[in-house]
């Protein structure tokens, strides 16, 4: 939790207002967390593979005749290694 939640947190606390209190404490919680997703999700190495799937699922998505079963079937040796 950051300062200004934790002093936000006690001044609530201090007016009788727990409920309150622990929800607000819970929503920064919340949104930290949110934040701290978004720095691990948009890292370069990360961008980097979520680019390598989607490319890899668009050259064999447009191959006739080969539906989803086989191109788990052929590309589950790539992800089990």
């Amino acid at each position: 939790m950051s300062v200004a939640g934790t002093v936000l947190f006690g001044y609530l606390l201090w007016y009788q207002h727990a409920a309150l209190a622990m929800a607000l404490g819970d929503m920064i919680t919340a949104i930290h967390d949110l934040g701290h997703g978004f720095a691990v999700a948009l890292l370069p190495a990360n961008l980097i593979w979520c680019f390598v799937g989607v490319l890899i699922g668009n050259l064999v998505g447009v191959l006739p005749g080969l539906g989803v079963l086989s191109t788990v079937s052929i590309l589950l040796p790539l992800t089990s290694g």
